[in-house]
């Protein structure tokens, strides 16, 4: 809501006021194990949620999805491009299945040569950084050591988001 208008904020609230008296209406007449509420379909969220002003181009692999994002940008003025993909999974594509994979091994490759290792418990999660067959260009172990776990850094701090992980890492 930071850079929502008021006008947009408003709109929302009222969407939510809707919902709500729609609901309450419905439980007054519903008999027990009724659905009240359903959201809509995963397309018109979508569109909903992200369908922000600044994007120019979605791009699709599904005919279905294609053809319901047409319908719901029919009458927009402030329509994205709609691209529907061809040539097999988008995700794969895109890198997203091996991004997918990558998160839910324990070893994770860094472009050095070396790896990191991320072990998981109840109480806290560790994370090993292994320097493998890298030597560098230097002479000095130091300078290795430093080299491999500059790199290593990044490569954590991006597995912690990408593996919601928190509380206490070493």
């Amino acid at each position: 809501a930071r850079d929502a208008t008021m006008a947009e904020l408003a709109a929302d609230m009222e969407y939510l006021r809707q919902t709500f008296v729609h609901v309450e209406r419905r439980f007054k007449l519903a008999k027990g194990g009724a659905e009240l509420y359903r959201d809509v379909d995963f397309w018109l969220r979508l569109v909903r949620d992200y369908g922000a002003k600044d994007i120019k181009e979605i791009l699709v692999d599904a005919d279905s999805g294609y053809q319901r994002l047409q319908e719901l940008y029919k009458h927009s003025e402030t329509a994205p491009a709609i691209t529907l993909y061809k040539k097999g999974s988008l995700f794969s594509h895109l890198g997203v299945e091996e991004e997918l994979d990558g998160i839910v091994n324990s070893t994770v490759p860094l472009a050095s040569g070396g790896d990191l290792r991320i072990d998981r418990t109840e109480a806290l999660t560790i994370i090993d950084v292994n320097s493998k067959s890298y030597t560098g260009r230097n002479e000095s172990i130091g300078d290795t050591a430093f080299a491999v776990n500059k790199e290593a850094a990044f490569e954590v701090c991006r597995q912690l988001r990408l593996r919601d992980i928190g509380g206490i890492i070493i």
